[in-house]
């Protein structure tokens, strides 16, 4: 359902945010690992720290408005926020008309009108935010674990790599020497 979750929640673009803080952190990491650079690796653990806080931050606050009064918000972003075309999305989408019926706030066309016998969106639009904010908090608050656990290993590989780490073993040669 290509239906927009909440056009003013900031969940968006935190979460795009934190994607393109994850492929940043990323890519450092594969560049600490692959020279062997403490400092490279260091950097990478630093912002590691930060795309977890991103992580939260989506998490707290789809659970934040999963969780404080939900219909509320709702009807006063669909009476005040929504633009005409927005409404007439989550109408077609939704295949209903109006938020409480055909009456109240109804974008019409030719699929709603005032003597139609669609039900409002409200209950609908409530359902479908609701289970899109919980599934954002949930896998967001489902990853901290093992994005803690990235962390800590980053932590402690990080200070312990320096240009012997492989070279100096029997049979494995460093990035380096290859």
């Amino acid at each position: 359902m290509p239906l927009s979750s909440s056009c003013s929640s900031p969940i968006p673009l935190v979460a795009f945010g934190g994607s393109v803080l994850g492929i940043v952190s990323a890519i450092v990491g594969l560049v600490g690992i692959f020279k062997e650079n403490r400092i490279w690796l260091s950097w990478y653990t630093i912002v590691l720290w930060a795309v977890f806080a991103v992580y939260i931050s989506v998490g707290y606050i789809a659970f934040r408005r999963a969780k404080n009064h939900l219909r509320v918000h709702l009807k006063d972003e669909w009476i005040h926020s929504y633009s005409r075309d927005q409404r007439l999305l989550v109408q077609r989408q939704l295949k209903c008309c109006g938020y409480q019926d055909p009456t109240y706030y109804g974008e019409y066309d030719l699929r709603c009108f005032p003597m139609i016998n669609l039900p409002g969106c409200q209950h609908k639009y409530n359902l479908y935010e609701d289970n899109v904010l919980t599934t954002a908090w949930t896998i967001s608050f489902g990853l901290a674990p093992v994005q803690l656990f990235v962390m800590i290993a980053a932590l402690m590989c990080s200070n312990h790599v320096d240009g012997m780490l492989r070279s100096g073993r029997p049979g494995l040669k460093s990035f380096k020497e290859q």
